[in-house]
């Protein structure tokens, strides 16, 4: 015997504009997490490179003390300009390296974020969007570079 189809039982209105919002609020709070991370790297960034700065004219005046100090002695001189400035190349990579290990559980965090928004949006606004992090990732990797860190993807 067929089952019959009761008129009484309808499904649950949806609310489009409820759903809607929610998304909206969703890609508001994602794009406020990404600017956030964002900043975040480019600050830790910037204290990188200006502690990198500040160990340079530590370096620097440390070197004039010891050119007076040594006077005539060139090789002396040589030998100790060679090692502060290893000591200086090994104290920066040493904090960019730190820095890095501090920022990967964040750019992970970004990278998931950014890989779902793409996911979600247009064809057009992904390709921006993929243009975007290109060139974010090419600066990176060019300062990963310059401070000998392997570069990313």
């Amino acid at each position: 015997m067929p089952e019959k189809k009761n008129p009484d039982k309808v499904l649950p209105p949806i609310d489009l504009q409820k759903a809607i919002g929610d998304v909206n609020q969703a890609f508001d709070e994602l794009n406020a997490a990404v600017k956030d991370g964002a900043y975040i790297a480019v600050g830790l960034g910037v204290l990188g490179l200006q502690r990198a700065q500040v160990r340079r004219v530590e370096m620097t005046r440390r070197l004039e003390a010891a050119l007076r100090e040594a006077g005539p002695p060139l090789a002396e001189v040589g030998r100790t300009v060679e090692a502060q400035v290893d000591e200086a190349r090994t104290q920066l990579a040493g904090v960019a390296r730190a820095v890095d290990a501090q920022l990967r559980p964040a750019r992970a965090q970004l990278d998931e974020g950014m890989d779902l928004l793409e996911e979600r949006l247009p064809v057009g606004a992904r390709g921006v969007l993929h243009s975007v992090r290109s060139a974010v990732a090419d600066s990176e990797n060019a300062l990963r570079h310059a401070v000998g860190l392997p570069t990313r993807r």
